[in-house]
C-alpha cells in the first residue's frame, strides 16, 4: 500500500495496537504514491509544531519530497507541494527520483539527505523552515564493486561525541545489504595513505644511478607534493647501493632492497 501512511502505538516497542491513516496521497497535490515517510522531532519557527514527516511522493514516475507537520504525531498537516524536486546539472543527475528523506541538522543548519535514481546519496539544504532547497551535490556516491554495486540509498545517521555513523543500504534491489561508515576528521584525511615507489632501471653497472619515481595519495583522495613530505631513504646493503635525494646509486657488484618512509 504506498498511497496511505498509517500509525500505530506501542507501551514497549513490540506489541502495537492499529490507531489510523494519518497521510494518503489526497493530502498533496498531483500524486499517485506517498511512502517511505519519516518522523522527527524537529519544531519549525513558522508554525510552531513538535514533529515533521518527511515523506516521497509520486508523480507520473517523477519522485520529490514532501513535508508534514504536527503537534501530537496523530493529526497532521501537509504542504501540498514537493520542498525538494529532483534536478540534473553538469556535476550529477538525480535521474528524476529522490527518495528515503532524512533530517539532518548541523551545526546550525538544516540538511535533508536522500537517495536518487542514479544510485547516490545527496544532501540538500533545507532551511530553518524547510523553505530552501539548495543542492549541495552527492556525499556518498556508490561504486560498481562489492557492497555497492551501483546503488546506495535508505541512510540513518547516529552521532557519538564527534563521530558520525551512518547506517545505509547497498545493493540492488531484491539483493540489498546494510552497510555501516563513520566519519573521518578533516586532519585525518589530510594524512598519507599510500606512497608507490617505482625504479626505472632494477639493475645498474657500477658507478650508474638511477631515480626513483614516488607518488603519494592522500587519505581524501587528493596527490601529495612531495616537496611537503619528509622522505629518508634506505637501503639495506649502502656498499653496494645508496639512494640520496631520490637518486639510486651502484657502488659495488651485489644485491640489496630500497625503501622509504615518508612523513
Amino acid at each position: 500500500e504506498n498511497t496511505t501512511t498509517r500509525l500505530a502505538t506501542s507501551e514497549d516497542g513490540i506489541h502495537f495496537d492499529y490507531e489510523k491513516a494519518v497521510v494518503t496521497t489526497a493530502d498533496f497535490d498531483d500524486v499517485s504514491e506517498t511512502s517511505y515517510a519519516r518522523v522527527f522531532k524537529y519544531t519549525i519557527p513558522e508554525k510552531g509544531n513538535k514533529y515533521i514527516m518527511l515523506l516521497m511522493g509520486n508523480n507520473n514516475g517523477n519522485r520529490r519530497i514532501y513535508l508534514a507537520w504536527s503537534n501530537d504525531g496523530k493529526e497532521w498537516d501537509t504542504q501540498r507541494t514537493p520542498i525538494i524536486s529532483p534536478i540534473k546539472t553538469d556535476s550529477f543527475d538525480h535521474k528524476g527520483n529522490l527518495s528515503g528523506a532524512y533530517y539532518f541538522p548541523w551545526e546550525g543548519r538544516h540538511y535533508v539527505a536522500v537517495h536518487a535514481g542514479d544510485g547516490h546519496q545527496y544532501i540538500v539544504e533545507v532551511g530553518e523552515n524547510f523553505d530552501l532547497a539548495i543542492h549541495h551535490g552527492a556525499f556518498n556516491k556508490a561504486t560498481g564493486d562489492d557492497p555497492d554495486y551501483g546503488r546506495v540509498a535508505s541512510r540513518s545517521f547516529l552521532q557519538e561525541g564527534d563521530t558520525v555513523y551512518m547506517y545505509y543500504e547497498v545493493g540492488q534491489r531484491g539483493s540489498t545489504k546494510i552497510a555501516l561508515a563513520k566519519s573521518v576528521p578533516p586532519e585525518e584525511l589530510e594524512k598519507l595513505k599510500t606512497v608507490d615507489i617505482n625504479i626505472q632501471n632494477t639493475t645498474l653497472q657500477k658507478g650508474t644511478s638511477t631515480p626513483l619515481v614516488m607518488n603519494a595519495i592522500r587519505k581524501n583522495g587528493k596527490p601529495v607534493d612531495l616537496n611537503d613530505v619528509t622522505i629518508n631513504y634506505f637501503s639495506s646493503n649502502p656498499n653496494v647501493v645508496t639512494v640520496k635525494d631520490g637518486i639510486v646509486q651502484a657502488h659495488a657488484e651485489g644485491t640489496a632492497e630500497i625503501w622509504v618512509e615518508a612523513g
